[in-house]
Parts: C-alpha cells; structure tokens; sequence
C-alpha cells in the first residue's frame, strides 16, 4: 500500500462532484485497505472520510463492513448516516442487527436514515423493531419515517 496510491484516492475524492467514485468502485477490493488507511488518518478533511465510507459501500466488499460499521457511533451525524448506508450495502443481514441496535439516534435525520437503511435491508425482524418504535415515539418525522419503512418491507413482501 503506497502513499502515491493514497494520494490518488484522495485526489479522485476531492473534487465538489466527486466525479471519482466510479474510479474508485473499479478497483473493487484493491481500494478498501485504501480506504481504510485514509479513514484512520485524522489528518484527513472530514468529506474525505464521509466519501472513503461512501466508497466502501458502493466496493461492497466484506473486508470494508467492520470499518464501515465502527462508524456508526461516531460522534458525528454525518459519518453515522455514511456508515448506515455503507453497511446495508455490504451485507444487509448483519446490518439489520446492528441498525436494530442502533435506531435511539439522536440526531432526527441519522435516526431516519437508519431506519430506512433498515428497511432496505428487507429483514423480517426488522418489522417487529419498527412498529414498536412507531408505537413509542412521540416524534412525529419518526413515526412518519417508520411508516415509511414499514410500507417498503410490506411492498418487498410481495414481490
């Protein structure tokens, strides 16, 4: 793992549109220890963290979920929703159990998007978690969001 190719994923990482990321996703499994040294570089800017984490969701790979994981009790909203959405994408089975253990978000719109990172998962036991959290929340944007999940795993069910 050289610094020259670091270099390069930060560079295909920092321009306003990230024009990069197909770049990135090319290189599959190449790009996730990558990733990972640059996401435990504090010296990094925060977007480039957010993006390393888009990135291993969209590579897919195995090795890139724990890494990705991690992030979901970070401090810091934005990396909680990037980790959610990586993770899903990674392996939706052991997302479920992790956004199940995760949805007392206090930020409303990482709570949101873990619910519908959860939904997305199209886990069954993901249904019982969401209508219990419908049934107890006095926020109204959550249990509108549940809703929304909810209709989503009905709709997968069908098909």
């Amino acid at each position: 793992m050289s610094i020259k190719e670091i270099k390069r994923l930060i560079r295909l990482m920092s321009d306003d549109e990230f024009l990069g990321l197909p770049k990135i996703i090319d290189m599959q499994n190449k790009a996730v220890p990558l990733l990972q040294k640059i996401l435990m570089d504090s010296q990094q800017a925060h977007f480039i963290h957010q993006r390393a984490l888009i990135c291993l969701g969209e590579i897919g790979a195995d090795a890139g979920f724990d890494t990705a994981s991690s992030y979901l009790s970070s401090p810091d909203p934005v990396f909680r929703i990037a980790a959610a959405r990586a993770i899903v994408k990674i392996h939706p089975d052991k997302a479920a159990d992790l956004l199940i253990d995760n949805l007392d978000d206090e930020d409303i719109s990482a709570c949101n998007v873990k619910i519908q990172c959860l939904a997305a998962s199209g886990q069954t036991k993901a249904k019982p978690v969401l209508n219990k959290l419908k049934r107890n929340s006095e926020d109204p944007f959550i249990r509108k969001s549940v809703s929304l999940a909810l209709k989503h795993l009905s709709q997968e069910g069908q098909t």
